[in-house]
C-alpha cells in the first residue's frame, strides 16, 4: 500500500502530519530506512498518539522476509519490559505487513556509535549489550509454582 496523500487532521496539540496516511495512520516524518523497509513516526487518531509505523517496502521482500516481521510483532507483543517497545498494532494492508509501535525518543544506535571516540571498545558498547541481554529475560516463561 502506498502512503496516501489524504489531509490528515490533528487535534489539539497533536504532531502535525504531513498529509499522507497508512491504514488508519497519518505519516508524521520518516525516521529510517533499511534493505528491508522502513520506519515512520506516526499518530494514531483512534488513540490519540504517537507511534513509530514499521513496514516492509512492497516488491521488496517475499513472504519469508513478512512472516518474520509478524513473528517479530508476535515476539515483541509477548514481552513486557522497559528496554523493550511496545506493540501497538500489527498487520497487513494491500500485501504489506506492518508494525505500529511505541515511538521511543532518543538517538539511533549508529548516532550513538558516532558519539564515542572512532571505533567505541567493548566497554563502551557493555552498558548497551547489558541491556540488550537484560531485555530478553522476560521472553522467559516463569515456572509455575508447586
Amino acid at each position: 500500500m502506498e502512503l496516501d496523500d489524504t489531509p490528515a487532521r490533528p487535534g489539539d496539540g497533536e504532531p502535525r502530519p504531513s498529509g499522507r496516511r497508512f491504514a488508519r495512520y497519518e505519516i508524521v516524518a520518516p525516521l529510517g530506512h533499511g534493505g528491508m523497509g522502513e520506519v515512520h513516526e506516526a499518530h494514531d487518531p483512534v488513540l490519540r498518539r504517537k507511534v513509530a509505523i514499521k513496514r516492509i517496502r512492497s516488491g521488496r521482500v517475499g513472504e519469508a522476509a513478512r512472516a518474520r516481521l509478524l513473528r517479530e510483532a508476535q515476539a515483541l507483543a509477548a514481552l513486557a519490559h522497559e528496554n523493550v517497545v511496545v506493540v501497538h498494532d500489527a498487520g497487513e494492508v494491500d500485501g504489506e505487513v506492518f508494525l505500529a509501535m511505541e515511538l521511543v525518543d532518543g538517538v539511533t544506535l549508529d548516532e550513538w556509535l558516532k558519539t564515542t571516540s572512532g571505533s567505541p571498545a567493548p566497554t563502551a558498547t557493555r552498558p548497551l549489550r547489558r541491556r540488550m541481554m537484560t531485555s530478553r529475560r522476560p521472553a522467559r516463561s516463569p515456572r509455575p509454582a508447586p
